[in-house]
């Protein structure tokens, strides 16, 4: 099917600022949302996994959102990865004449931390209970998260993202999420520090769009609840949540 263009602008902050007025819809969503009421529209989301059915649409939609190439092989190693239950995929839908479109998307994968627990003081081990742990931890790798332009700055992306938090923490082996987050990406970087993300690390020349290399910043969120299960009065939670960021940053590059 030849993809359609609408005469409307895309604009997305992930992308260069040189090569943002390229950018042209793709998805075919935006006939149906473009001109609609704001409130009509959020009043008609709702939220579901993503499954191998949703790789032509998201194709599509990550074109728009994304200056990297997210190939259908992409897609499908993770959603492999997803149905062996090490990873997950929400997306946000828009219901529409009995029909269901994605508007937004949010992909994460599980990560093995052998090297946190190796690395962990072993009388912290002992004081928090990890050593009864029988899985080692976990972090999630935010692999990719998008909204479509229209819902942009309307908390869509907030929704999402505490979706997936509320998910990844029923896994009580994952202690936290983390993201690679281009550098010149303003907006996105707001967004982190607002919904309560440190910034633990810098890898330079990390992304490479159209011939540039370009830096990233590593974003870390502790899953507060999934620590407590090992915090007792012998340790304090705080303390056990800055001992984790800073055991994550001095593994970033090497692990991840």
């Amino acid at each position: 099917m030849e993809e359609k263009s609408l005469c409307i602008k895309i604009n997305s902050d992930a992308y260069p600022e040189r090569l943002k007025s390229n950018l042209r819809p793709i998805s075919d969503v935006h006939q149906y949302i473009t001109n609609m009421d704001k409130i009509t529209l959020i009043e008609n989301i709702y939220f579901n996994t993503l499954t191998r059915n949703h790789i032509s649409e998201l194709s599509k939609l990550y074109k728009e959102w994304f200056p990297v190439n997210y190939s259908p092989e992409y897609f499908h190693k993770i959603f492999s990865t997803i149905e062996i239950n090490k990873g997950i995929a929400i997306g946000a839908f828009y219901s529409f004449n009995g029909n269901s479109y994605i508007i937004g998307a949010i992909l994460c994968e599980y990560k093995n931390d052998f090297a946190f627990r190796h690395s962990c003081p072993y009388d912290l081990i002992n004081r928090c209970c990890l050593s009864k742990f029988i899985n080692p931890f976990e972090y999630g790798y935010i692999s990719t998260i998008g909204v479509c332009d229209e819902f942009r700055r309307y908390g869509l992306g907030t929704k999402l993202l505490n979706e997936l938090i509320k998910n990844v923490s029923l896994r009580r082996q994952c202690i936290a999420i983390y993201l690679h987050v281009i550098e010149y990406n303003q907006s996105a970087l707001k967004f982190y520090f607002t919904n309560n993300f440190d910034e633990v690390n810098t890898i330079y020349g990390y992304y490479y769009i159209d011939e540039v290399r370009y830096n990233a910043k590593v974003f870390l969120k502790v899953l507060s609840e999934n620590v407590k299960i090992f915090n007792n009065t012998e340790y304090n939670y705080k303390d056990y949540t800055k001992m984790i960021t800073k055991k994550f940053k001095s593994i970033i590059c090497c692990e991840f």
